[in-house]
């Protein structure tokens, strides 16, 4: 993988919260046609914010994926710009959501995935669970994934 430097912020940093609309409106609003004013909860205040950054040729990092953390364990809004994808960007970053939950105390993290990315979370340990549903437009299944357990066996 590309060198990458990782960043955790609050949505009350306003230049970091500006980097993290960006990535998410590129990839929710613009991509995948998500309606805009669906895309920023009320989650956000409240949630931890990753910022993952990829070393350019010309030396600068450019923040190119980003993602959330509720403090109830639900791991959220995952985008990695579409340029980027299928670099270890987005499992990078999804092990680093699941680091600061286990420091929190927090031991099952849970996400609403979207059918298409199935794969992805499977790919990173995630179980899928119950029924199909339809959130923003987009058909979603929930899953989880239990920290503290080295088979991640449900």
């Amino acid at each position: 993988m590309d060198e990458t430097k990782i960043t955790l912020h609050r949505w009350q940093e306003p230049a970091a919260c500006h980097v993290i609309q960006k990535i998410r409106y590129e990839v929710f609003v613009e991509e995948q046609k998500v309606p805009a004013d669906e895309e920023i909860d009320r989650f956000d205040p409240v949630s931890l914010h990753v910022l993952v950054h990829l070393k350019t040729r010309n030396g600068v990092y450019e923040p190119v994926a980003t993602g959330r953390l509720i403090s109830d364990g639900h791991i959220g809004r995952i985008a990695v710009l579409k340029p980027y994808r299928g670099r270890g960007i987005g499992l990078l970053m999804m092990e680093v959501l699941e680091k600061k939950a286990m420091e929190k105390g927090i031991s099952t993290v849970e996400l609403d995935a979207q059918l298409q990315a199935l794969p992805f979370y499977e790919k990173a340990g995630y179980k899928p669970y119950g029924c199909v549903f339809m959130d923003a437009g987009i058909l979603h299944k929930k899953m989880k994934k239990i920290l503290n357990n080295r088979n991640n066996e449900m």
